[in-house]
Parts: C-alpha cells; structure tokens; sequence
C-alpha cells in the first residue's frame, strides 16, 4: 500500500513543482539549455526543492528531473543603440548607361553689334541708257553737254539754279 501511494503521490509532488517552475520559467524566459531541479523525496512528499542539490536527511532521497518550457514571447523593442564607427569605402560601382539627351535650351540675348568692316572697292560702272537725257544742277560730264541753242548752261532761272541737259 505504501509503495502504491508513494507511486501516485510523486508524480503528482513531480507535477505541482512543474506546474510552479513552468510558470515562473514562462516569466523569466525559458532558455534552450535545460535546467536541472532537485528535492528531497521522503514518504510521497517533496522538500528542500530548488535548482541545486540539497543535503537530505535519511530516510528523504535526492531526487532530480528537468524540464524545458515552450518558447516565450517575444519581447518588446530595445531602445536605439549608439551609432557605430564609419565602415570603409566600397569598390567603385561600374558607369551606368547614358541618358536621352535633353530639351533644347531657349535662345541668349542678342550680342553687342560688331565693328564696322573695311570699305569695299569701287564696283564697275553700269551700262548708260541709251539716248538718255538728263537735266543737272551741278554741269554735264565733259562733252556731255547737249543744251540746245538759246539754253546756255550759264542760264539763271527764278530760283537762282543753273542747269544743263546732259546725254547718258
């Protein structure tokens, strides 16, 4: 009978301890490695648990078992750490392909004018009419004088000018 309550009693001693740890494993964080508990079994009761081994007193037994809770939340976010030190510069990137040409650009102001070029020379003269008269204030050409008779080319008229009829 004694064995049959000791067989029921430690593991249920064995599960309320879990049940504790689980809980506060599940608080603090359950890590990857397991860890190890330890109490003293005596008569179906537990005593003296706790994460390292205890000096039980005859007739108590060390006993030991471990466990390893499921994987907690995920904490909240660490605040901002300190900017590191400055990597070293990169490899040269390659040259990229060239762009489309641009819009033509609006037209400048106007320049200041130029200087004055050089006189041209004297273009050749041009064929006279032919048989053609002309009245002049200023005289025929020599030999050029074609007055008739009575018109002399030293004539006064009212407005005080000279004239002449000269040939093309």
């Amino acid at each position: 009978m004694q064995r049959l309550r000791y067989l029921i009693a430690l593991p249920a001693a064995i599960m309320l301890v879990l049940a504790g740890y689980g809980a506060s494993s599940l608080m603090a964080g359950a890590s990857s490695t397991p860890t190890g508990y330890f109490a003293c079994l005596q008569g179906g009761t537990l005593s003296k648990v706790g994460t390292k081994s205890p000096t039980c007193v005859a007739p108590a037994k060390v006993i030991t078992w471990s466990q390893v809770g499921p994987t907690g939340a995920t904490g909240p976010q660490g605040i901002q750490g300190a900017t590191g030190a400055q990597g070293p510069a990169g490899p040269a990137g390659s040259s990229g392909i060239a762009g489309p040409a641009g819009p033509a650009g609006s037209s400048g102001i106007a320049g200041p004018a130029g200087p004055a070029g050089p006189q041209g020379s004297t273009g050749a003269t041009g064929p006279a009419p032919a048989g053609g008269l002309y009245l002049s204030m200023i005289g025929c050409p020599w030999g050029k004088n074609v007055s008739p008779p009575g018109f002399s080319s030293d004539a006064v008229y009212t407005n005080r000018y000279v004239y002449s009829i000269c040939q093309f």
